[in-house]
């Protein structure tokens, strides 16, 4: 299995030595971003795209993979550069070798982020709100910067974005009219920022944060209009971390208005939105303020916008929620309240953003 640190936009897949697989997409292709060369869309069945892949993300229309080898190829909307081939032709719609010597990825709407095998962070793209976290808001940022240094793990929000320290601080930057920096106001940041601290898992929502702390509590800060957060209530913003009432966490996945949490028994439970029926619980009624039990016997969630995935424990993958763009892979557009099975034998999610594909490790 692999370690997730999950964000609505963005978060990292960490990949566990040894696995490598093939990169299936399904979904929104608006973009060219499932890879296959062409802008047709919806794509309404899993797609291979790339193989000898050890993590995938997927930003808002451009979608990254990890090769085995530490190269970290892109492709799809690269308006804002963040494929990182130095310019800003849209869409790519071929795979580009864009990074590396890479350990793990995570995508934002439109910025692009790396972490390399030394601890050093790059960003690349959109920087309208300082979300690569070079310290202005020049953008796009054409070329790779160095961003970060000592780093264990990242996230990309929308417009933002989380690095873990390798001594468990969590630093943010970028915008902030939520209060998802959890600095205590709305000011967009562009200096990083010391939002928390022992911490052992990020992940970047839209406009939230969230974080699982070394004791297996989440804490979460920003946008609360759902109650994605987690406190009990829809007061937003929230600009204070606050305890997200679940502990005995191993995995979170912060979406576009909901959160998701996989306890040390395999359950996995979902708060916030629920319009689209994404939280898995047979309903949509929405929002819930409390954490509802979705599944059981699974080893990893990842979210997109509105639609998330699950991997069981046996390689079985189950998707729920919107399905606007075919990303539950069920060959219609219609949205579904209860889990489908859409695939067998994975070996891992990858991570999405305010996304409406689905990506997979098979």
């Amino acid at each position: 299995m692999l370690s997730s640190q999950a964000g609505v936009m963005g978060s990292v897949i960490q990949p566990t030595t040894g696995l490598v697989g093939d990169l299936l997409v399904v979904g929104n292709n608006t973009s060219g971003q499932t890879g296959n060369g062409d802008t047709v869309s919806p794509q309404l069945s899993w797609l291979t795209t790339q193989t000898g892949v050890k993590a995938i993300a997927a930003g808002g229309e451009h979608t990254m993979a990890l090769k085995e080898n530490g190269d970290v190829y892109i492709v799809g909307h690269n308006f804002y550069a963040q494929t990182g081939n130095g310019d800003e032709l849209s869409p790519q719609l071929s795979w580009i070798l864009s990074q590396t010597g890479v350990k793990a990825i995570a995508a934002g709407r439109y910025h692009s982020l790396v972490l390399k095998e030394n601890g050093d962070v790059y960003a690349v793209g959109q920087n309208y709100y300082g979300q690569t976290g070079n310290g202005d808001i020049v953008s796009p940022q054409l070329a790779w910067v160095l961003v970060q240094t000592d780093v264990s793990q990242i996230s990309a929000g929308s417009y933002f974005s989380m690095v873990l320290k390798t001594n468990g601080d969590v630093y943010s930057v970028g915008i902030n009219t939520n209060g998802q920096i959890g600095n205590g106001n709305t000011t967009t940041q562009l200096t990083w920022f010391l939002t928390q601290t022992g911490v052992q898992q990020i992940s970047a929502g839209d406009e939230f944060a969230t974080v699982l702390k070394t004791n297996g509590d989440v804490y979460a800060v920003g946008n609360n209009f759902s109650g994605q957060t987690g406190n009990g209530n829809t007061t937003t913003p929230q600009l204070s971390w606050v305890y997200s009432n679940i502990t005995g966490v191993t995995d979170i996945s912060a979406a576009g208005f909901h959160t998701m949490a996989i306890t040390a028994t395999g359950d996995v439970y979902g708060v916030g939105y629920n319009g689209a029926g994404n939280l898995g619980i047979g309903n949509t009624t929405s929002p819930q303020l409390t954490w509802q039990l979705g599944n059981t016997g699974v080893a990893q969630v990842s979210t997109g916008s509105i639609h998330t995935i699950i991997l069981k424990d046996n390689g079985d993958v189950y998707t729920v929620g919107l399905n606007n763009y075919g990303q539950l892979s069920n060959g219609n557009t219609t949205d579904q309240s209860t889990w489908y099975l859409a695939n067998t034998n994975v070996k891992a999610l990858g991570e999405m953003s305010y996304v409406q594909i689905s990506i997979i490790l098979k």
